[in-house]
Protein backbone atom coordinates (compact mmCIF):
# COMPACT_ATOMS: atom_id res chain seq x y z
CA UNK A 1 0.00 0.00 0.00
CA UNK A 2 2.98 2.25 0.78
CA UNK A 3 4.53 1.55 -2.92
CA UNK A 4 1.09 2.56 -4.21
CA UNK A 5 1.14 6.09 -2.49
CA UNK A 6 4.49 6.44 -3.20
CA UNK A 7 3.76 5.38 -6.95
CA UNK A 8 1.32 7.81 -7.19
CA UNK A 9 3.43 11.05 -6.77
CA UNK A 10 4.77 9.93 -10.12
CA UNK A 11 1.42 10.49 -11.64
CA UNK A 12 -0.58 7.65 -13.94
CA UNK A 13 2.69 6.28 -15.02
CA UNK A 14 3.39 5.73 -11.42
CA UNK A 15 0.64 3.75 -10.87
CA UNK A 16 1.43 1.45 -13.66
CA UNK A 17 4.56 0.81 -12.24
CA UNK A 18 2.69 -0.87 -9.36
CA UNK A 19 0.15 -2.95 -11.73
CA UNK A 20 3.50 -3.79 -14.17
CA UNK A 21 5.06 -4.90 -10.86
CA UNK A 22 2.16 -6.82 -9.35
CA UNK A 23 1.78 -9.02 -12.30
CA UNK A 24 5.51 -9.77 -13.28
CA UNK A 25 5.82 -10.76 -9.40
CA UNK A 26 3.44 -13.59 -10.32
CA UNK A 27 5.60 -14.17 -13.32
CA UNK A 28 8.47 -14.62 -11.96
CA UNK A 29 7.94 -16.25 -8.53
CA UNK A 30 6.00 -18.96 -11.89
CA UNK A 31 9.24 -18.64 -13.52
CA UNK A 32 11.71 -19.23 -10.63
CA UNK A 33 9.28 -22.01 -9.31
CA UNK A 34 8.92 -23.90 -12.64
CA UNK A 35 13.37 -23.24 -12.95
CA UNK A 36 13.85 -25.18 -10.31
CA UNK A 37 11.36 -28.33 -11.08
CA UNK A 38 8.60 -26.66 -8.78
CA UNK A 39 11.55 -27.55 -5.62
CA UNK A 40 10.65 -24.78 -3.04
CA UNK A 41 13.80 -22.80 -2.81
CA UNK A 42 12.65 -21.73 0.76
CA UNK A 43 14.06 -25.14 2.07
CA UNK A 44 16.96 -25.25 -0.18
CA UNK A 45 20.49 -25.04 0.70
CA UNK A 46 24.09 -23.99 -1.34
CA UNK A 47 25.14 -20.81 -3.10
CA UNK A 48 22.49 -20.42 -5.78
CA UNK A 49 19.70 -20.43 -2.96
CA UNK A 50 22.04 -17.76 -0.66
CA UNK A 51 22.28 -15.37 -3.75
CA UNK A 52 18.60 -15.61 -4.74
CA UNK A 53 17.74 -14.58 -1.09
CA UNK A 54 20.06 -11.59 -0.86
CA UNK A 55 18.86 -10.32 -4.72
CA UNK A 56 15.23 -10.48 -3.15
CA UNK A 57 16.32 -8.73 0.25
CA UNK A 58 18.27 -5.89 -1.61
CA UNK A 59 15.56 -5.46 -4.27
CA UNK A 60 13.13 -4.69 -1.08
CA UNK A 61 15.63 -2.63 0.21
CA UNK A 62 15.62 -0.47 -2.54
CA UNK A 63 11.53 -0.39 -2.79
CA UNK A 64 11.70 0.52 0.71
CA UNK A 65 14.04 3.79 0.01
CA UNK A 66 11.93 4.42 -3.02
CA UNK A 67 8.75 4.52 -0.83
CA UNK A 68 10.98 6.79 2.14
CA UNK A 69 11.87 9.08 -0.54
CA UNK A 70 8.83 9.66 -2.43
CA UNK A 71 6.74 9.91 0.85
CA UNK A 72 9.38 12.57 2.91
CA UNK A 73 7.51 15.40 4.54
CA UNK A 74 4.61 15.48 3.09
CA UNK A 75 3.51 11.79 3.49
CA UNK A 76 -0.17 12.80 5.13
CA UNK A 77 -0.98 15.28 2.52
CA UNK A 78 -3.46 13.37 -0.45
CA UNK A 79 -2.50 9.65 0.20
CA UNK A 80 -4.88 8.32 1.03
CA UNK A 81 -7.93 7.05 -1.29
CA UNK A 82 -12.21 6.74 -0.48
CA UNK A 83 -13.04 4.07 2.20
CA UNK A 84 -14.86 2.03 -0.87
CA UNK A 85 -11.75 2.28 -3.25
CA UNK A 86 -9.46 1.62 -0.04
CA UNK A 87 -11.51 -1.62 0.99
CA UNK A 88 -11.03 -2.41 -2.77
CA UNK A 89 -7.63 -3.18 -2.27
CA UNK A 90 -8.57 -6.12 -0.65
CA UNK A 91 -8.81 -7.99 -3.69
CA UNK A 92 -5.22 -8.95 -3.51
CA UNK A 93 -5.42 -11.58 -1.29
CA UNK A 94 -8.18 -13.64 -3.13
CA UNK A 95 -6.32 -13.01 -6.44
CA UNK A 96 -2.80 -14.55 -4.52
CA UNK A 97 -5.23 -17.20 -3.72
CA UNK A 98 -6.12 -18.06 -7.02
CA UNK A 99 -2.59 -17.89 -8.38
CA UNK A 100 -1.24 -19.58 -5.61
CA UNK A 101 -3.69 -22.72 -5.85
CA UNK A 102 -5.08 -22.67 -9.41
CA UNK A 103 -3.76 -20.33 -12.45
CA UNK A 104 0.03 -20.08 -11.25
CA UNK A 105 -0.05 -23.57 -9.86
CA UNK A 106 2.41 -25.49 -12.01
CA UNK A 107 2.45 -28.62 -10.48
CA UNK A 108 -1.50 -29.00 -10.64
CA UNK A 109 -1.31 -27.61 -14.20
CA UNK A 110 1.04 -30.61 -14.79
CA UNK A 111 -1.18 -33.31 -13.35
CA UNK A 112 -4.63 -31.94 -14.97
CA UNK A 113 -3.09 -31.78 -18.70
CA UNK A 114 -0.72 -34.91 -18.54
CA UNK A 115 1.78 -33.12 -20.95
CA UNK A 116 4.64 -33.36 -19.10
CA UNK A 117 6.27 -30.32 -17.06
CA UNK A 118 7.88 -28.83 -19.54
CA UNK A 119 5.11 -28.20 -21.36
CA UNK A 120 2.80 -27.01 -18.40
CA UNK A 121 6.07 -24.50 -17.94
CA UNK A 122 5.80 -23.09 -21.35
CA UNK A 123 1.71 -23.02 -21.20
CA UNK A 124 1.88 -21.34 -17.73
CA UNK A 125 4.13 -18.53 -18.45
CA UNK A 126 2.36 -17.87 -22.43
CA UNK A 127 -0.36 -17.53 -19.93
CA UNK A 128 0.75 -15.45 -18.22
CA UNK A 129 2.53 -13.27 -21.68
CA UNK A 130 -0.82 -13.30 -23.39
CA UNK A 131 -2.50 -11.36 -19.91
CA UNK A 132 0.00 -8.47 -19.98
CA UNK A 133 -0.28 -8.24 -23.63
CA UNK A 134 -4.18 -7.71 -23.59
CA UNK A 135 -3.83 -5.17 -20.25
CA UNK A 136 -1.59 -3.34 -22.08
CA UNK A 137 -3.75 -3.14 -25.06
CA UNK A 138 -6.65 -2.21 -22.58
CA UNK A 139 -4.69 0.54 -21.96
CA UNK A 140 -4.11 2.30 -24.73
CA UNK A 141 -7.72 2.91 -24.90
CA UNK A 142 -9.43 5.65 -22.83
CA UNK A 143 -11.33 4.90 -19.30
CA UNK A 144 -14.24 5.14 -20.56
CA UNK A 145 -13.48 1.89 -22.36
CA UNK A 146 -13.53 -0.25 -19.46
CA UNK A 147 -16.49 0.84 -17.15
CA UNK A 148 -18.30 -0.67 -14.44
CA UNK A 149 -20.11 -3.14 -16.91
CA UNK A 150 -16.92 -4.31 -18.29
CA UNK A 151 -15.49 -5.49 -15.13
CA UNK A 152 -18.61 -6.98 -14.47
CA UNK A 153 -18.65 -9.09 -17.11
CA UNK A 154 -14.81 -9.75 -16.84
CA UNK A 155 -16.21 -11.24 -13.13
CA UNK A 156 -18.99 -13.32 -14.15
CA UNK A 157 -16.40 -15.12 -16.58
CA UNK A 158 -13.65 -15.96 -13.89
CA UNK A 159 -16.59 -16.91 -11.57
CA UNK A 160 -17.85 -19.43 -14.50
CA UNK A 161 -14.29 -20.86 -15.15
CA UNK A 162 -14.27 -21.47 -11.21
CA UNK A 163 -17.51 -23.07 -10.98
CA UNK A 164 -17.36 -25.53 -13.90
CA UNK A 165 -16.09 -29.19 -13.17
CA UNK A 166 -12.10 -28.97 -13.30
CA UNK A 167 -11.00 -30.27 -17.01
CA UNK A 168 -8.51 -32.01 -18.12
CA UNK A 169 -6.29 -32.10 -21.41
CA UNK A 170 -6.51 -29.84 -23.64
CA UNK A 171 -9.12 -28.22 -21.05
CA UNK A 172 -7.31 -27.50 -18.45
CA UNK A 173 -5.09 -25.70 -20.20
CA UNK A 174 -7.66 -23.45 -22.02
CA UNK A 175 -9.11 -22.52 -18.56
CA UNK A 176 -5.89 -21.92 -17.21
CA UNK A 177 -5.16 -19.36 -20.04
CA UNK A 178 -8.92 -18.28 -19.66
CA UNK A 179 -8.11 -17.94 -16.06
CA UNK A 180 -4.90 -15.62 -16.10
CA UNK A 181 -6.23 -13.17 -18.83
CA UNK A 182 -9.21 -12.41 -16.53
CA UNK A 183 -7.05 -12.33 -13.70
CA UNK A 184 -4.50 -9.81 -14.94
CA UNK A 185 -7.38 -7.65 -16.31
CA UNK A 186 -9.41 -7.27 -13.12
CA UNK A 187 -6.57 -6.60 -10.70
CA UNK A 188 -4.88 -4.20 -13.58
CA UNK A 189 -7.90 -2.36 -13.95
CA UNK A 190 -8.60 -2.08 -10.27
CA UNK A 191 -5.36 -1.25 -9.32
CA UNK A 192 -5.13 1.59 -11.89
CA UNK A 193 -8.54 2.49 -10.91
CA UNK A 194 -7.37 2.77 -7.35
CA UNK A 195 -4.30 4.89 -7.88
CA UNK A 196 -5.35 7.16 -9.66
CA UNK A 197 -8.44 8.37 -7.35
CA UNK A 198 -7.33 11.41 -5.81
CA UNK A 199 -8.26 11.35 -2.02
CA UNK A 200 -7.74 12.01 2.11
CA UNK A 201 -4.67 12.22 4.07
CA UNK A 202 -2.98 9.88 5.85
CA UNK A 203 -3.55 6.19 5.05
CA UNK A 204 -5.67 4.17 7.39
CA UNK A 205 -8.60 3.12 4.35
CA UNK A 206 -5.82 1.93 2.24
CA UNK A 207 -4.17 -0.15 5.05
CA UNK A 208 -6.97 -1.56 5.88
CA UNK A 209 -7.67 -2.87 2.58
CA UNK A 210 -4.02 -4.62 2.36
CA UNK A 211 -4.54 -5.66 5.65
CA UNK A 212 -8.14 -7.53 5.26
CA UNK A 213 -6.55 -8.92 1.60
CA UNK A 214 -3.62 -10.22 3.37
CA UNK A 215 -5.92 -11.76 6.40
CA UNK A 216 -8.44 -13.42 3.88
CA UNK A 217 -5.24 -14.73 1.81
CA UNK A 218 -4.12 -16.89 4.77
CA UNK A 219 -7.95 -17.23 6.26
CA UNK A 220 -8.77 -18.90 2.30
CA UNK A 221 -5.16 -21.46 2.16
CA UNK A 222 -5.86 -22.12 5.92
CA UNK A 223 -9.98 -23.12 5.35
CA UNK A 224 -8.72 -24.94 2.18
CA UNK A 225 -6.31 -27.55 3.43
CA UNK A 226 -7.99 -27.72 6.93
CA UNK A 227 -11.21 -28.97 4.61
CA UNK A 228 -8.93 -32.37 4.35
CA UNK A 229 -8.68 -32.54 7.88
CA UNK A 230 -11.74 -30.87 9.58
CA UNK A 231 -15.51 -31.01 8.58
CA UNK A 232 -16.46 -27.92 7.46
CA UNK A 233 -20.06 -27.03 6.57
CA UNK A 234 -19.09 -26.27 3.00
CA UNK A 235 -17.37 -27.71 0.32
CA UNK A 236 -13.46 -26.60 0.42
CA UNK A 237 -13.64 -26.30 -3.47
CA UNK A 238 -16.35 -23.11 -2.85
CA UNK A 239 -13.42 -21.32 -1.72
CA UNK A 240 -12.38 -20.72 -5.51
CA UNK A 241 -15.48 -19.33 -7.05
CA UNK A 242 -15.99 -16.95 -3.47
CA UNK A 243 -12.98 -15.60 -4.36
CA UNK A 244 -13.33 -14.77 -7.78
CA UNK A 245 -16.70 -13.08 -6.43
CA UNK A 246 -14.83 -11.16 -4.26
CA UNK A 247 -12.50 -9.86 -7.38
CA UNK A 248 -15.35 -8.85 -9.34
CA UNK A 249 -17.10 -6.88 -6.75
CA UNK A 250 -14.48 -5.26 -5.93
CA UNK A 251 -13.11 -4.53 -9.81
CA UNK A 252 -16.78 -3.56 -10.60
CA UNK A 253 -16.61 -0.80 -7.94
CA UNK A 254 -13.04 0.29 -8.82
CA UNK A 255 -14.00 0.37 -12.50
CA UNK A 256 -16.66 3.45 -11.66
CA UNK A 257 -13.77 5.84 -10.62
CA UNK A 258 -11.63 5.10 -13.83
CA UNK A 259 -10.21 8.70 -15.40
CA UNK A 260 -10.70 9.27 -19.08
CA UNK A 261 -7.09 8.47 -19.53
CA UNK A 262 -5.21 5.61 -18.86
CA UNK A 263 -2.68 4.74 -21.37
CA UNK A 264 0.21 3.29 -20.24
CA UNK A 265 3.67 4.28 -22.05
CA UNK A 266 4.68 1.93 -24.58
CA UNK A 267 8.49 1.85 -23.39
CA UNK A 268 7.34 0.17 -20.22
CA UNK A 269 5.23 -2.56 -21.26
CA UNK A 270 7.76 -3.40 -24.11
CA UNK A 271 10.66 -3.87 -21.30
CA UNK A 272 7.48 -6.65 -19.23
CA UNK A 273 7.10 -8.39 -22.15
CA UNK A 274 10.48 -8.37 -23.31
CA UNK A 275 11.73 -9.76 -19.87
CA UNK A 276 8.74 -12.68 -20.29
CA UNK A 277 9.41 -13.70 -23.45
CA UNK A 278 13.11 -14.12 -22.39
CA UNK A 279 12.02 -15.83 -19.28
CA UNK A 280 10.22 -18.12 -21.95
CA UNK A 281 13.85 -20.10 -22.80
CA UNK A 282 14.01 -21.76 -19.49
CA UNK A 283 10.98 -24.16 -20.01
CA UNK A 284 12.52 -24.25 -23.67
CA UNK A 285 15.85 -25.95 -21.99
CA UNK A 286 13.55 -28.12 -20.07
CA UNK A 287 12.21 -29.86 -23.59
CA UNK A 288 15.99 -31.05 -24.03
CA UNK A 289 16.25 -33.41 -21.05
CA UNK A 290 15.91 -37.47 -21.84
CA UNK A 291 12.45 -39.03 -21.02
CA UNK A 292 12.18 -41.20 -17.96
CA UNK A 293 11.73 -44.90 -19.67
CA UNK A 294 11.34 -48.29 -18.14
CA UNK A 295 13.57 -50.92 -19.14
CA UNK A 296 13.40 -54.41 -19.98
CA UNK A 297 13.90 -56.88 -16.25
CA UNK A 298 16.08 -60.04 -16.07
CA UNK A 299 13.19 -62.01 -14.29
CA UNK A 300 12.84 -62.74 -10.17
CA UNK A 301 14.27 -62.05 -8.00
CA UNK A 302 12.20 -58.25 -7.50
CA UNK A 303 13.16 -55.55 -5.26
CA UNK A 304 10.10 -54.19 -3.84
CA UNK A 305 9.98 -51.40 -1.38
CA UNK A 306 6.77 -49.25 0.29
CA UNK A 307 6.82 -45.83 1.63
CA UNK A 308 4.87 -43.49 2.99
CA UNK A 309 6.78 -40.00 1.98
CA UNK A 310 4.76 -37.56 4.71
CA UNK A 311 3.97 -34.98 1.83
CA UNK A 312 7.98 -34.76 1.62
CA UNK A 313 8.44 -33.39 5.34
CA UNK A 314 10.72 -35.12 8.00
CA UNK A 315 10.41 -35.44 11.76
CA UNK A 316 11.73 -32.27 11.87
CA UNK A 317 8.85 -30.62 10.07
CA UNK A 318 11.66 -29.56 7.12
CA UNK A 319 10.72 -30.36 3.40
CA UNK A 320 13.52 -32.61 1.61
CA UNK A 321 12.96 -34.11 -1.60
CA UNK A 322 16.65 -35.15 -2.06
CA UNK A 323 16.77 -36.99 1.68
CA UNK A 324 13.63 -38.92 0.20
CA UNK A 325 15.20 -39.75 -3.12
CA UNK A 326 18.55 -40.49 -1.03
CA UNK A 327 16.72 -43.07 1.13
CA UNK A 328 15.08 -45.13 -1.95
CA UNK A 329 18.00 -44.52 -4.26
CA UNK A 330 20.32 -46.07 -1.35
CA UNK A 331 18.08 -49.63 -1.72
CA UNK A 332 17.76 -49.40 -5.69
CA UNK A 333 14.61 -50.90 -5.90
CA UNK A 334 13.09 -52.07 -8.78
CA UNK A 335 9.45 -50.95 -8.07
CA UNK A 336 8.22 -48.52 -4.77
CA UNK A 337 4.93 -47.99 -4.21
CA UNK A 338 4.89 -44.25 -2.40
CA UNK A 339 1.42 -42.92 -0.67
CA UNK A 340 1.33 -39.16 1.20
CA UNK A 341 2.48 -37.73 -2.21
CA UNK A 342 1.28 -34.19 -2.96
CA UNK A 343 1.73 -32.57 -6.30
CA UNK A 344 0.87 -28.70 -6.14
CA UNK A 345 -0.37 -28.40 -2.08
CA UNK A 346 0.30 -24.96 -1.30
CA UNK A 347 1.26 -26.16 2.44
CA UNK A 348 4.92 -27.45 0.86
CA UNK A 349 5.76 -24.82 -1.47
CA UNK A 350 3.59 -25.96 -4.72
CA UNK A 351 6.12 -29.02 -4.77
CA UNK A 352 5.18 -31.71 -7.58
CA UNK A 353 6.55 -34.62 -5.28
CA UNK A 354 6.14 -37.41 -8.31
CA UNK A 355 7.74 -35.31 -11.40
CA UNK A 356 10.39 -34.09 -9.01
CA UNK A 357 11.39 -37.75 -7.92
CA UNK A 358 10.89 -39.48 -11.03
CA UNK A 359 13.35 -37.86 -12.30
CA UNK A 360 15.87 -37.66 -9.45
CA UNK A 361 15.12 -41.64 -9.72
CA UNK A 362 15.24 -41.92 -12.90
CA UNK A 363 11.76 -43.91 -12.36
CA UNK A 364 8.83 -43.68 -14.52
CA UNK A 365 5.73 -43.66 -12.03
CA UNK A 366 2.38 -44.26 -12.31
CA UNK A 367 -0.07 -41.39 -10.29
CA UNK A 368 -3.57 -42.06 -8.48
CA UNK A 369 -5.19 -39.17 -7.21
CA UNK A 370 -7.37 -40.02 -4.07
CA UNK A 371 -8.18 -36.67 -2.58
CA UNK A 372 -8.74 -33.55 -5.32
CA UNK A 373 -6.74 -33.69 -7.92
CA UNK A 374 -3.23 -33.49 -6.40
CA UNK A 375 -2.66 -36.05 -2.94
CA UNK A 376 -3.10 -39.51 -2.98
CA UNK A 377 -0.46 -42.83 -3.98
CA UNK A 378 1.95 -43.32 -6.75
CA UNK A 379 4.13 -46.43 -8.21
CA UNK A 380 7.91 -45.58 -9.10
CA UNK A 381 9.15 -48.83 -11.48
CA UNK A 382 12.16 -49.32 -13.20
CA UNK A 383 10.49 -52.19 -14.81
CA UNK A 384 7.29 -52.06 -17.80
CA UNK A 385 3.85 -51.82 -15.86
CA UNK A 386 0.81 -53.97 -17.79
CA UNK A 387 -2.94 -53.41 -17.00
CA UNK A 388 -2.69 -50.30 -14.35
CA UNK A 389 -6.10 -50.21 -12.75
CA UNK A 390 -6.90 -46.91 -10.45
CA UNK A 391 -9.62 -48.17 -7.56
CA UNK A 392 -11.26 -45.51 -5.05
CA UNK A 393 -11.78 -47.17 -1.63
CA UNK A 394 -14.60 -47.34 0.94
CA UNK A 395 -16.25 -45.49 2.76
CA UNK A 396 -16.72 -42.59 0.11
CA UNK A 397 -17.11 -39.67 2.97
CA UNK A 398 -13.52 -39.28 4.33
CA UNK A 399 -12.17 -36.26 4.36
CA UNK A 400 -8.91 -37.70 2.84
CA UNK A 401 -10.05 -40.27 0.30
CA UNK A 402 -8.60 -43.36 -0.01
CA UNK A 403 -7.30 -45.67 -3.02
CA UNK A 404 -5.26 -48.28 -4.60
CA UNK A 405 -2.86 -49.12 -7.58
CA UNK A 406 -2.72 -52.20 -9.02
CA UNK A 407 -0.63 -52.93 -11.74
CA UNK A 408 1.27 -56.34 -13.44
CA UNK A 409 4.58 -55.69 -13.29
CA UNK A 410 6.69 -57.20 -16.21
CA UNK A 411 9.75 -58.58 -14.56
CA UNK A 412 11.54 -60.25 -18.08
CA UNK A 413 11.79 -63.59 -18.60
CA UNK A 414 8.25 -63.77 -19.97
CA UNK A 415 7.24 -63.67 -15.78
CA UNK A 416 5.11 -61.07 -14.10
CA UNK A 417 4.22 -59.82 -10.50
CA UNK A 418 1.09 -58.24 -9.68
CA UNK A 419 1.25 -55.25 -7.27
CA UNK A 420 -1.07 -53.56 -5.26
CA UNK A 421 0.03 -50.64 -3.48
CA UNK A 422 -2.64 -48.83 -0.92
CA UNK A 423 -2.83 -46.63 2.11
CA UNK A 424 -5.85 -47.08 4.41
CA UNK A 425 -7.63 -44.47 6.63
CA UNK A 426 -5.41 -42.94 9.29
CA UNK A 427 -7.34 -42.18 12.06
CA UNK A 428 -6.65 -45.14 15.02
CA UNK A 429 -10.64 -46.02 16.43
CA UNK A 430 -11.78 -46.21 12.79
CA UNK A 431 -11.10 -50.27 12.25
CA UNK A 432 -14.15 -50.44 10.73
CA UNK A 433 -13.70 -48.21 8.02
CA UNK A 434 -9.73 -50.11 7.47
CA UNK A 435 -11.95 -53.69 7.49
CA UNK A 436 -13.82 -52.05 4.80
CA UNK A 437 -10.88 -51.12 2.87
CA UNK A 438 -8.94 -54.29 3.14
CA UNK A 439 -11.98 -56.11 2.09
CA UNK A 440 -12.56 -54.44 -0.83
CA UNK A 441 -8.91 -54.94 -1.86
CA UNK A 442 -9.68 -58.58 -0.94
CA UNK A 443 -12.28 -58.64 -3.26
CA UNK A 444 -10.45 -56.77 -6.34
CA UNK A 445 -7.44 -59.24 -5.81
CA UNK A 446 -9.58 -62.39 -7.08
CA UNK A 447 -6.91 -64.84 -5.61
CA UNK A 448 -4.78 -63.52 -8.70
CA UNK A 449 -1.40 -66.04 -7.96
CA UNK A 450 2.27 -63.94 -7.70
CA UNK A 451 0.16 -61.18 -6.04
CA UNK A 452 1.93 -58.63 -3.75
CA UNK A 453 -0.18 -56.02 -1.56
CA UNK A 454 2.07 -53.48 -0.19
CA UNK A 455 1.52 -49.74 1.86
CA UNK A 456 0.94 -47.99 4.97
CA UNK A 457 -2.12 -49.95 6.17
CA UNK A 458 -2.21 -47.63 9.58
CA UNK A 459 -2.86 -50.70 11.48
CA UNK A 460 -0.91 -53.42 13.12
CA UNK A 461 -1.59 -57.16 13.96
CA UNK A 462 -3.86 -58.69 15.57
CA UNK A 463 -6.20 -56.19 14.32
CA UNK A 464 -9.50 -57.31 12.45
CA UNK A 465 -8.59 -55.64 9.08
CA UNK A 466 -4.59 -57.53 9.13
CA UNK A 467 -6.29 -60.66 10.13
CA UNK A 468 -8.71 -60.38 7.54
CA UNK A 469 -5.75 -59.67 4.86
CA UNK A 470 -3.22 -62.91 6.14
CA UNK A 471 -6.45 -64.90 6.16
CA UNK A 472 -6.69 -64.89 2.85
CA UNK A 473 -3.04 -66.80 2.82
CA UNK A 474 -1.35 -63.45 2.41
CA UNK A 475 2.06 -63.81 4.37
CA UNK A 476 3.95 -60.97 5.60
CA UNK A 477 7.13 -60.59 4.72
CA UNK A 478 8.88 -59.55 7.91
CA UNK A 479 7.10 -62.46 9.87
CA UNK A 480 8.61 -64.78 7.28
CA UNK A 481 12.00 -63.34 7.39
CA UNK A 482 11.41 -62.91 11.87
CA UNK A 483 12.44 -59.68 11.56
CA UNK A 484 11.05 -58.02 15.14
CA UNK A 485 9.34 -56.15 16.41
CA UNK A 486 9.56 -54.27 12.21
CA UNK A 487 8.10 -50.85 13.70
CA UNK A 488 7.80 -48.63 11.35
CA UNK A 489 6.60 -45.32 12.87
CA UNK A 490 7.16 -43.33 14.16
CA UNK A 491 10.25 -42.96 12.58
CA UNK A 492 12.16 -41.35 15.13
CA UNK A 493 11.12 -43.35 17.37
CA UNK A 494 9.77 -46.20 16.10
CA UNK A 495 6.60 -48.32 18.09
CA UNK A 496 4.44 -49.67 15.60
CA UNK A 497 4.19 -51.39 12.34
CA UNK A 498 1.90 -49.99 10.32
CA UNK A 499 3.84 -50.50 6.75
CA UNK A 500 3.77 -53.48 5.44
CA UNK A 501 4.59 -55.87 2.33
CA UNK A 502 2.58 -59.29 1.92
CA UNK A 503 3.10 -61.98 -0.44
CA UNK A 504 0.48 -64.55 -1.60
CA UNK A 505 1.78 -68.26 -0.54
CA UNK A 506 3.42 -68.97 -4.17
CA UNK A 507 6.17 -66.00 -3.51
CA UNK A 508 8.97 -66.08 -0.98
CA UNK A 509 10.95 -63.22 0.38
CA UNK A 510 14.63 -63.38 -0.26
CA UNK A 511 15.79 -60.73 2.65
CA UNK A 512 14.27 -57.86 3.53
CA UNK A 513 15.18 -54.60 5.49
CA UNK A 514 13.30 -51.38 7.73
CA UNK A 515 16.32 -48.81 6.67
CA UNK A 516 16.61 -46.48 9.41
CA UNK A 517 15.78 -42.71 8.45
CA UNK A 518 13.96 -39.70 9.64
CA UNK A 519 13.53 -38.52 5.67
CA UNK A 520 9.86 -39.23 6.51
CA UNK A 521 7.61 -39.53 9.77
CA UNK A 522 7.33 -43.50 8.42
CA UNK A 523 9.73 -45.96 7.79
CA UNK A 524 10.39 -47.52 4.48
CA UNK A 525 10.16 -51.53 3.85
CA UNK A 526 11.99 -53.17 0.96
CA UNK A 527 12.37 -56.76 0.40
CA UNK A 528 13.60 -58.95 -2.58
CA UNK A 529 10.88 -61.20 -3.85
CA UNK A 530 11.45 -64.67 -5.88
CA UNK A 531 8.74 -67.41 -6.65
Amino acid sequence: AAVLVACRRLGLTGVHDVVGGRLLGVVLYVARHGAFRTECVAWQGGWVTAVLMLILVLRQGAITWFVIANLGQESTANTDTTLGLGLSWLALGPFLFLELLIFGNLARLTVLTGWGQATAFFILLTAQLLGVLVLAWLFKRNGGAIRALFMGILGLLLLAALVMPWPTGAGAALQLILGQLLLALLMGVLLVAIGTRNGRSGLRHLTLGNGVGWLLLALFVFLYYAGYDIPLPFSNDLLFPLAALLIAICGFFAARTLPQTTAMPKRKWGWAILLILLLLVLPLLQFMDQPTTAVVGDGYPVRVMTYNLHNGFDTMGHLGLEALAQVIEAENPDVVGLQEINRGWVVNGSTDMLTWLSRRLDMPYVWQPTTGELWGNAILSRLPLNEVDLQTLPPRNLLLGRGFIAATVNVGNGAQLSVINTHFHHKEKDSLERTMQAQAVINYWGERPFTLIMGDLNAESPTPEIEMIQNQGFQPVLDLLRIQPGYTYPANQPRQRLDHIFLTPDLLPVNAAIPTTTASDHLPVVTDVTR
